[in-house]
Parts: C-alpha cells; structure tokens; sequence
C-alpha cells in the first residue's frame, strides 16, 4: 500500500480499494456482544452479564461491543474519514443517543465471558478519541451510519503496537433515550467502512 491517505473507512460490505474505500465485517460470534451496566434494567438482576447474540440494543443499561479483524490499514497512515454502519433489526420511532469510544490497543482480543458476569466490555481501556451519535428514529431494515470516527481510528493506527491485519474494537457506551436494535445475520450487518 502506497497511498500515505485513504480516503474513507467504513466497517461495512464494499470492496476494498487502496485510497478509496475498504470495509470490514464482524467475522464470528466472539466479535459481538453486549453487557448490562445497571443491575435489573435489561436482565432481571445480573450485573454484568455479557451477551452474545448478533442483535443488540444501544440503550441506557447496556454496553455493545463490536470487534473488527484483519484490518489492513498501516501504521500511521492518515484516516480522512471513517464510519460504523449498523442495519435496524426493528423499528424505533424514538431517537437514541450514545458515545463511541475505541480500545486504547493495538490489537483487540475476541470478546469473552459470554453468558457469565464477567465485564469484558465495559473493562477495555477506552482511547481518548470519542464521538457523540445521535441516531433518528428508524425502520427495520433502515442503514444507520455514525458520524465520522475517524479521530478513534487515528488514534489507535498511530499506537506504536498497530499493524495491519490486526483487530480493532468499538464501544457504544452511555445510550440514552429509546434502543436502536442492531441485528447482524440474516438481512442485518455491522460494518466499518474506511
């Protein structure tokens, strides 16, 4: 790869191109997950208690966990752009709001703890960089793309642990308002665009 800028970054299903577009999806189960944050609010009680089920909620009680391999992006390249595309799993007429923050890592691990109350979410050491989404109301099967992360993405290709092909992972943390479901097989996705 020769271009020292891409262009754009989206974790989502385009083909990839040098200096244009490349997309990443979530690969297997360990990629995925949620975990209650207050006690009782979304499982009565447990707290954490991590989930991994490919439909998840961004809503005030809940951490998601998304986890992208293989990303080819050298070390220290500059990011321009770069989005989360979630596909609705059902239909919200409510807005909802949350913080996207990265792992402060050059190369995440698989989630685990699945099904226990262990907190693998919320205990990953967030980058500094954090963007604020305000996501509308929606229809199942409606795309949702985040605003630019580009600023969590440099961050962790300028770490000096980075290199490409490696893992990066994304928390949507503090939801407030209504839940945007977000369910990835079938006719729903997670995806990274750059």
């Amino acid at each position: 790869m020769t271009d020292p800028s891409l262009d754009a970054f989206d974790f989502g299903g385009q083909p990839s191109v040098v200096g244009g577009t490349q997309t990443f999806q979530i690969g297997s189960n360990g990629d995925d997950g949620s975990e209650e944050t207050f006690p009782g609010e979304c499982i009565g009680g447990f707290f954490p208690f991590m989930i991994s089920q490919g439909s998840h909620f961004i809503h005030r009680c809940r951490f998601i966990g998304l986890r992208f391999s293989g990303i080819t992006v050298p070390q220290g390249v500059t990011i321009e752009n770069a989005f989360i595309d979630l596909i609705a799993g059902q239909t919200q007429t409510n807005s909802t709001t949350t913080t996207i923050v990265g792992q402060d890592i050059g190369n995440a691990s698989p989630l685990s703890g699945f099904g226990t109350q262990i907190n693998d979410i919320s205990s990953r050491e967030p980058t500094s960089a954090s963007v604020t989404w305000s996501v509308p109301a929606f229809s199942t099967g409606s795309l949702r793309t985040s605003p630019n992360i580009k600023t969590i993405i440099q961050e962790i290709v300028d770490r000096g642990d980075w290199a490409t092909g490696q893992a990066m992972f994304f928390r949507f943390q503090d939801g407030a308002g209504s839940a945007l479901n977000n369910g990835r097989r079938g006719a729903s996705s997670s995806s990274f665009r750059n």
